[in-house]
């Protein structure tokens, strides 16, 4: 980012967003092994994007994983599983 010049500079705030399952969803396994566990880690990230939080002029940085349902662009608060 500071090769960026004056975006950097004059940013307030700048955020990365990463999805795992648009990977996921691109590639195969090598083997059925593999490809079990891609497809088991597909569906356990299947609704998660994760915002990381690279600047914030007034506040925290940091990553933060929140719900995300692609189909209707909404993103909210990721609820947590019961332990």
């Amino acid at each position: 980012m500071r090769e960026s010049g004056a975006i950097e500079q004059d940013a307030d705030l700048i955020a990365f967003v990463f999805r795992e399952a648009y990977y996921l969803a691109n590639m195969t396994g090598n083997d059925s092994a593999s490809e079990d566990r891609r497809i088991a880690r597909l569906m356990d990230v299947e609704n998660v994007v994760e915002v990381n939080i690279a600047k914030q002029r007034n506040g925290p940085v940091g990553a933060v994983e929140l719900f995300c349902d692609i189909g209707c662009n909404v993103f909210r608060d990721r609820e947590k599983p019961l332990p």
